[in-house]
């Protein structure tokens, strides 16, 4: 599972291709302000007289927004899957061409010609 926060979050677009991509369920907290919230659990779970760890904390106070939440579509899922193995097929091919096999030479001389 993925907890998706910050600006794309709020696209239900970049949420689906995040589910599908990962092929885990992209959950979307109802609290938007991640940053903030999450430091007042931090500072309150060791506040003088704390009585909650952080991970309780934190299950009282977030909750999921069940509306904005999106399941990975298996389809896309293998859509990705077969895309990603193909990139992989090519880099397999073409690696070798990129291996430092010589220093690289300098395609046109600098050195200055003196007559």
């Amino acid at each position: 599972r993925i907890v998706l926060t910050g600006g794309g979050a709020n696209s239900r677009t970049w949420r689906q291709v995040v589910a599908d991509v990962c092929n885990a369920p992209v959950t979307v907290l109802e609290q938007s302000e991640g940053a903030a919230f999450g430091a007042a659990l931090q500072a309150l779970s060791i506040s003088p007289g704390a009585s909650s760890t952080i991970e309780e904390l934190a299950a009282e106070h977030l909750s999921a927004d069940r509306n904005r939440s999106v399941e990975p579509r298996r389809a896309a899922v293998t859509f990705y899957e077969d895309t990603y193995s193909r990139y992989q097929n090519a880099v397999g091919v073409v690696a070798d061409l990129y291996q430092p096999s010589r220093q690289a030479q300098p395609a046109v001389s600098t050195e200055a010609k003196v007559s």
